[in-house]
């Protein structure tokens, strides 16, 4: 009986043991792991950080911690965000991206509704769907050459962004790409883009001024998608203003759209630019108030 009760003692304190071990290695597993060949990802005081060199494939390590995540730092070598990577960090509110960029996955920053801006690096040449949606945080987004397409609804339902940087070499510009982003009053489209699918700023409450710096682009009937692109390119109360020597264009309508000459330059004409041949000979005839011919008698 004496044997019996020192063996189950014995069995007893071996498996409590095991069980003190438990929770410490957990908890190492919980703040740090690989998410790629030949990526890793540490998590310390709110700072999540991902490094290495490559593609990022996982996300499953840090799932768990995304609601203490207040940064999000991925380091240079690191090529590719998989998709959902940090969606739903909702208390990160700075995101520091690496040169060596290229990718970022579909969802990857869906719901960090603290995040206020995020500069895109040059070197990005893909956005994945949803990549940015519901980040009702986002005031600034700043966009690479590099991008030549916005994915579908890319910046959807960001409603406090008001500032959207696009730079020359985006050609095409998907269907919702910046929908429902209610505090949008104006943006400026490059002379690259090329073709603008439907619903791309609908609903866009504020939007009453969208600049074009090249000639007309393909406008996508939205009778030809689906749902929940099925809807206009832009809002009927919406100015679409364009360049003197940009092609394509129409006055004092466009495609059922209102538009406008504009003018960004130090020139005081609308229809004359700097570049015309007869550009030196008008602005005289202003400067020195000869603005209507005369008769001879």
């Amino acid at each position: 009986m004496k044997q019996i009760f020192q063996k189950t003692l014995c069995g007893l304190v071996t498996v409590l043991l095991m069980c003190s071990f438990v929770p410490s290695a957990l908890a190492a597993n919980d703040t740090s792991g690989a998410c790629g060949d030949g990526v890793t990802w540490t998590q310390d005081d709110g700072v999540l950080t991902i490094s290495g060199s490559g593609k990022m494939t996982s996300f499953t390590g840090w799932k768990s911690l995304r609601a203490s995540i207040t940064s999000i730092v991925v380091e240079e070598g690191v090529t590719s965000i998989c998709t959902y990577a940090f969606e739903g960090c909702s208390a990160a509110a700075t995101v520091s991206l690496p040169s060596t960029l290229t990718h970022i996955g579909a969802a990857a920053f869906s719901n960090c509704q603290s995040l206020t801006e995020i500069n895109i690096p040059e070197g990005v040449q893909t956005i994945g769907t949803n990549s940015f949606t519901r980040c009702t945080g986002l005031v600034s987004i700043t966009l690479p050459s590099t991008l030549t397409a916005l994915a579908d609804s890319a910046f959807g339902s960001c409603s406090s962004l008001t500032s959207v940087t696009l730079s020359e070499g985006i050609e095409v510009l998907s269907q919702s790409a910046f929908m429902n982003c209610s505090s949008l009053a104006s943006i400026t489209i490059p002379s690259t883009v090329v073709k603008i699918e439907p619903g791309v700023f609908f609903n866009c409450g504020k939007l009453l001024n969208i600049y074009f710096l090249g000639d007309a682009p393909e406008v996508v009937p939205a009778s030809t998608q689906s749902t929940p692109g099925n809807n206009p390119s832009f809002a009927n109360r919406v100015t679409l203003s364009y360049k003197a020597d940009a092609d394509g264009w129409s006055s004092p309508t466009w495609n059922g759209y209102q538009t406008a000459l504009w003018n960004d330059s130090d020139s005081p004409f609308l229809d004359v630019t700097d570049s015309m041949y007869c550009y030196d000979a008008v602005l005289w005839a202003l400067e020195n108030e000869v603005t209507k011919g005369t008769q001879l008698e």
